[in-house]
């Protein structure tokens, strides 16, 4: 099942969307089989594949369920997914904001950032200047952090 949502996903980011849809369905169907609720965060990606095969009503399913987990994320990560799902929306005022919030965390994973570069789900977004200014500060954000890591480490000898 794992290996499923991980070959979807990695269909997803190349846009090969008939694959990744083969790949989520079975990974559907394995999760409803057993009836788990884990992966909520995929459900976007799910949603935007489920649109670009021609399945609108599935896809709306899979993005309201995105959303509910989103605004409920406790995670750094909350701003970041309402963000990616505004864009994905056509609400750019409010995905633009979202990611500006996201910019006030620290402590992220670097495939955060090279992920984002690369998501469908910020299409609508990512020409934007005010984005293009935001991901850079995030990018350098995460860079200071990791030098500033590093050199604690060589300070201890651990590195």
């Amino acid at each position: 099942m794992d290996i499923m949502q991980e070959v979807g996903k990695i269909c997803y980011f190349m846009r090969d969307y008939e694959s990744a849809y083969e790949y989520y369905n079975k990974f559907i169907e394995i999760k409803e089989a057993l009836n788990l609720n884990i992966y909520s965060g995929e459900n976007a990606k799910i949603g935007v594949v489920f649109s670009k095969v021609g399945l609108a009503e599935q896809s709306e399913k899979y993005m309201e369920d995105y959303k509910d987990y989103a605004e409920n994320d406790k995670s750094i990560y909350k701003n970041l997914s309402l963000s990616v799902y505004y864009s994905y929306k056509g609400d750019s005022i409010n995905a633009v904001e979202q990611m500006k919030l996201f910019s006030q965390q620290s402590n992220y994973h670097f495939w955060t950032i090279i992920f984002l570069k690369m998501d469908p789900l910020i299409d609508n977004i990512k020409d934007l200047p005010e984005f293009k200014e935001i991901l850079n500060d995030i990018e350098i954000k995460f860079w200071n952090n990791h030098n500033q890591i590093k050199a604690s480490l060589e300070k201890k000898g651990l590195i």
